[in-house]
Parts: C-alpha cells; structure tokens; sequence
C-alpha cells in the first residue's frame, strides 16, 4: 500500500511563520474576522510578531497624535501591545476582553479638593493637582489606585493655592531617551490665594503666582514603574491679576490675566513667555504682552493656545 503525501488544502495548515505573514498584510476589521474563524486562528493571532507590526502601524503614526510609551517597546508582551493596539483603534474582540467602559475607584489623595486633573496620553497615568498646589498621580494599569506624589507644593502645606495644569508630549528637544519611552513637559500656573484675619477682615498674607515647568519622565522599576519628575524652568508672575487661561508648547508658555482691585484699569491681556529664558526668582523676564482693551470684562478669556 503507498503512502499519499499530505499537501496542505487550506489556511489552517500552512507553517506558523506563513500564516503570521499572512494576517500581517490583512486590513483590520479583516484580521479581525479571520482570528474569530477558528481556535488555531486565533491562537496564531496572539503571536507578538503581528501585535509589534500592529503597535508600529497603528500607534506610531500620528493621527490622531502619536503614541508615547512608558517603557522601551522591547518590554512589552504580547498580550500588552494587543491592548494598546485595541485600546487605540477602540475595537472590542468578541470575547469581551477589554470593556468599553471601566469604572475606577481612586485611593485618597493627600487632598479632599482636586483643582485640575490630566489624563496622559495612552490612558495609564492620570495627574491631578491638590489644594496645596502639588500634583500627584494614579498608576490606572494598577489594582490598587494610590495616589503618588510627582511634585511638591510650592508654597507652606497649609497654604490654598489654585493649580492650572497643562501636558506638551510634542516638546522640542534633543535630550529625548533613545528606547522612545515615556517623556513630557508638564506646565503649572499656581496662584497662591490671600489669606485673612476673620476678626478685622484683613488678609494675613499676600496673594502670590508662580509658572513652573516640570519634565516628566518613566523609571522601570520593580513595582512596574514609577513616574519622576526635574523642575526645568520656575518664574513669579504679578500677582495683582486672576489667571485664566494656560497653554504650554515647547519653549513657549502662554497665559491670560485678568486684573483685579485698583489695577482693573489695565483690563485683560496675554501673556507669552520663553520659559527657557525666564527661570529666575524676579520679574525681570521678557514677556510678550497682547492687550484687549476693547474687550467686555465680564467675559474673561477661558482658552488659549500655543502653536
């Protein structure tokens, strides 16, 4: 009796190595269908050859924004770049893997009162300043929510200060990491409110605001990582105006006031300011100033942006 050679009829037997070439050149929505045809296809499905391919396609481009990891990509396994793959292009698997919505239950901050939270881009840290003018930030990948100071307060810890806060992940500089891993300028505009006596109705102390700019990068450590931040730039600005609006885009910082008491008179301007430049302790930095004399004071500016 002779043997009949076995001649492969379809997909399921082709080599491993062929069938990942195979679903790497597919549209999609098309991988999608395919992976949902059998087991072994979906089995082959989870090699991390297709996800890496995946990850390079869809989250290095740069729309709607590039994807900025918080490790060097070589780190990643599988069944993370799938995530960040699916978590980007917002498509459920049928097995109801990753659901579309999630309900988080954060640790106790050191604060009651959160004045500005950011949600970084990728979805796994979150940043909120408190009342004292620091920030802290929430590892969302975690079990446990804990929130984990990044930087410290400016003024005393008793002290009520107001936070605006704002992420550049497009900064211009030469002095990026190499693994592409987790990197960005955070802007802080805090204003330090007046204190006052109740019995003679006086302030104690002075109001006070301050610009600092931190950059903010990704340690690897044994706890799965960790963020660390390095103060790059910290100028006062006047404190006889409220602020409003805060922009940050690489060596630029932009901002709206508002001014207040006896100096309402000077109505409402834009500031633009190089704080590469302005990292000092004095007022004595350049500042570019765009008045709005014909403008309603009852309408302060609530946005603006550096471009």
């Amino acid at each position: 009796m002779s043997s009949i050679a076995h001649n492969p009829t379809g997909l399921v037997d082709l080599p491993l190595e062929m069938l990942v070439e195979v679903m790497k050149q597919l549209e999609w929505d098309d991988f999608l269908r395919m992976r949902q045809t059998c087991r072994h296809m979906c089995k082959v499905s989870n090699a991390r050859p297709i996800w890496l391919y995946f990850f390079e396609k869809y989250l290095r481009s740069t729309i709607p924004g590039p994807f900025h990891p918080d490790k060097p990509v070589q780190d990643y396994s599988s069944y993370e770049l799938e995530s960040l793959v699916l978590r980007r292009k917002g498509t459920e698997v049928a097995e109801g893997r990753f659901p579309r919505q999630r309900k988080l239950h954060l640790g106790k901050p050191s604060s009651d009162i959160l004045s500005n939270m950011h949600l970084v881009h990728g979805g796994r840290w979150l940043l909120h300043a408190v009342a004292n003018g620091s920030v802290e930030y929430v590892d969302l990948d975690t079990s446990e929510h804990i929130a984990r100071p990044l930087t410290p307060p400016p003024y005393d810890e008793s002290a009520c200060v107001m936070a605006s806060m704002v992420v550049d992940m497009d900064m211009a500089t030469d002095d990026l990491p190499t693994d592409r891993s987790l990197v960005f300028n955070l802007g802080l505009l805090l204003w330090r409110m007046p204190r006052y006596d109740a019995e003679i109705i006086k302030p104690t102390s002075l109001p006070s605001m301050c610009i600092q700019v931190w950059r903010i990068t990704f340690q690897n450590d044994c706890q799965g990582g960790s963020l660390l931040a390095q103060c790059l730039s910290a100028f006062p600005e006047e404190a006889i105006a409220n602020p409003r609006a805060f922009s940050l885009f690489w060596g630029r910082i932009a901002y709206s006031l508002c001014f207040v008491g006896e100096h309402a008179r000077r109505g409402r301007c834009v500031v633009v300011v190089n704080w590469q430049l302005a990292n000092a302790s004095e007022m004595g930095h350049q500042r570019r100033y765009r008045r709005l004399w014909g403008q309603n004071l009852a309408s302060p500016i609530r946005q603006v942006a550096c471009c």
